[in-house]
């Protein structure tokens, strides 16, 4: 008796186990879980030219079905352009702006300017970029620097 009470005892201390006593086969259940970790590889220009396209390529591609790869830019000037400066004078500058392959200006607003979704391991997309209105008409070479934001968000 003194055995079954100290089994008793045992099986409630430790809850998160089975315990069982019987003189027959009995069974227990345990759910399995896994979690496989969102993967990809984003390339980004090393180099873009203003005034024309660039592409952005997604591999290694291995998502959640309900996520999506968003490229964002992450350095926009309150009027949504990116400086550059020209290497000669530093007063004169252009502005460049960004716009995704179907013509929809990317600004400060949150837009990317591609997106890859579960399945598009191996894609290429492009987006382009123009010359603001209120650049330097000044003759010269212009350099400045993008950032890029990559996310894996919930898809809305």
């Amino acid at each position: 008796m003194k055995k079954i009470i100290a089994g008793i005892v045992a099986c409630i201390i430790m809850a998160s186990n089975v315990c069982a006593f019987a003189t027959e086969d009995q069974y227990a259940e345990s759910t399995l879980t896994y979690t496989a970790d969102d993967q990809f590889y984003i390339s980004v220009p090393e180099t873009i030219n203003v005034g024309g396209e660039s592409t952005v390529t997604a591999t290694g591609v291995n998502i959640a079905p309900n996520k999506i790869l968003r490229v964002y830019v992450n350095n926009f000037e309150s009027d949504s352009t990116i400086p550059l400066i020209n290497v000669n004078d530093s007063q004169y500058k252009a502005y460049a702006e960004f716009y995704t392959a179907s013509g929809e200006r990317v600004d400060t607003s949150g837009n990317s300017i591609v997106q890859f979704q579960s399945g598009d391991s191996g894609l290429s997309k492009e987006f382009n970029t123009r010359l603001s209105s209120n650049s330097s008409d000044v003759a010269g070479e212009y350099t400045g620097a993008v950032q890029f934001r990559i996310t894996c968000e919930e898809s809305y």
